[in-house]
């Protein structure tokens, strides 16, 4: 995610400079790190949790309603379910947004749930590790108006993002139950999972979603950690790209969004093309990048789908797309390690866009220097230096190791190595330590441990 206080940042960098967006067709042209091998991606997990969502979105009421059922198998036993529902979150909740969820069925029989907090809805429940278990329960959303966040309306053009209920389990380690941040960013955890979509809309509304589409208002996305959509009065463009294998993109601008849908699609090719071939190969069969309203230099990633505002800085797009290696295809619990998805992100993104120079240039505050593993409850306090110390920290730490090649093929391994998996400090450093026998005591100077 790009959010407002990196775009600031970013902007003032690149008023004294130029080559940002001219770098993104440059940058392309590299190829793999040389002799860097890596195994191929291990299966998703067989027994991950399989989502049916029924949706059906009516913009004249500022509303979303549904239905969510999902068959979970535990590795660890519980003795509860977990629904998390963000948009109960307190940045949220000031736009406007609101939850309602309930009640729940487990194994087709009511189950008692309550809220212990209003983004954590708790069904009591002992399930043994390997038993499998089918929830359903109904949800409504009241959508925010013109909101800078995942989830917003601005007429016809709806972003919905972390939307519905949905079970922040680790395999490993159980629930996930950190509070939301209060900052612009994420605390969500979730693992790899199905989801079989259909969606109500209005006659004539432009829809997109996470995934494949399989007929008029129904899509499947499978080996994804969430699903997303968004609506709009949209002009689109599709194209075959190649990450290597054979990816549908596709980008959809709605009407009044001051971006170019081609050149949009040209930097996106050029971003995911590039950075398959840095990170390993992309494993979906689509991408789909949505446009709209209320977000500047700004974007949001979930896995298969962006949803994105005008890039007028030239590395957005990549940022973005390189968030389907770092989030997407190797997951973190983003409360805990914000850093993993966001740093790795903005240094491949920046590589891929030709902007890592001014990542090195952003100065350190005291709140961010040596603090860059610290979880979102520390930058809640510390907002004004969480961009410097989770998305510039990283790259600079990276940076730091000397070889760009030998960092690349560090980060290549450990996408092969925990793909598809939740991944921790511990991971990263583990193999960044194959690459840089020092790598441990550098990770440790800037606070990952």
């Amino acid at each position: 995610m790009i959010r407002p206080a990196a775009a600031l940042v970013l902007a003032a960098l690149l008023a004294g400079c130029s080559g940002g967006s001219a770098a993104t067709s440059g940058g392309g042209q590299a190829t793999g790190p040389a002799g860097c091998r890596t195994a191929a991606y291990p299966a998703a997990a067989a027994d991950r949790p399989r989502y049916t969502l029924h949706l059906t979105i009516d913009p004249a009421a500022h509303r979303v309603q549904g239905t969510v059922a999902v068959a979970f198998t535990p590795d660890i036993a519980t003795d509860r379910l977990v629904f998390r529902l963000w948009a109960n979150g307190p940045v949220l909740r000031r736009e406007g947004a609101d939850m309602m969820a309930g009640p729940v069925t487990v194994d087709g029989a009511p189950a008692a749930s309550h809220l212990a907090d209003p983004t954590t809805l708790v069904v009591p429940r002992t399930i043994a590790a390997g038993a499998t278990v089918h929830a359903s329960l109904p949800f409504r959303l009241t959508l925010p108006q013109r909101a800078k966040d995942r989830i917003s309306q601005n007429g016809t053009a709806i972003r919905l993002g972390s939307f519905f209920p949905l079970l922040p389990w680790e395999p490993g380690v159980g629930w996930a139950l950190q509070p939301p941040t209060l900052a612009n960013g994420e605390t969500s955890s979730s693992p790899i999972a199905d989801f079989d979509a259909t969606i109500h809309a209005p006659a004539g509304l432009g829809v997109v979603a996470g995934g494949v589409p399989a007929g008029s208002g129904h899509w499947v996305a499978d080996d994804v950690r969430d699903f997303a959509v968004a609506t709009g009065d949209f002009t689109y463009v599709r194209r075959t790209v190649h990450a290597p294998g054979s990816v549908r993109l596709t980008v959809a601008v709605p009407g009044g969004v001051a971006e170019q849908a081609d050149q949009a699609a040209d930097e996106a090719q050029v971003a995911i093309e590039h950075l398959s071939r840095l990170y390993g190969p992309y494993p979906w069969k689509t991408l789909t990048l949505a446009y709209g309203p209320d977000l500047n230099e700004e974007g949001i990633e979930y896995p298969t789908i962006l949803l994105e505002g005008p890039d007028r800085l030239g590395l957005i797009t990549a940022h973005e797309i390189a968030h389907q290696w770092f989030y997407s295809l190797v997951g973190n619990d983003q409360a805990r390690d914000p850093w993993l998805d966001e740093g790795f992100a903005s240094f491949a993104g920046a590589e891929t866009s030709g902007d890592l120079p001014y990542f090195a240039k952003v100065r350190l505050p005291p709140a961010a220097a040596g603090h860059m593993g610290a979880p979102m409850s520390y930058w809640d306090h510390n907002q004004d230096a969480y961009f410097a110390g989770v998305y510039a920290q990283p790259v600079q730490v990276l940076q730091s190791f000397g070889s760009q090649a030998k960092v690349e093929c560090a980060l290549r391994r450990y996408v092969a190595r925990n793909a598809y998996e939740i991944a921790t400090d511990a991971d990263a450093v583990a193999t960044f330590s194959t690459e840089f026998p020092d790598a441990r005591a550098v990770f440790a100077r800037a606070g990952v441990r």
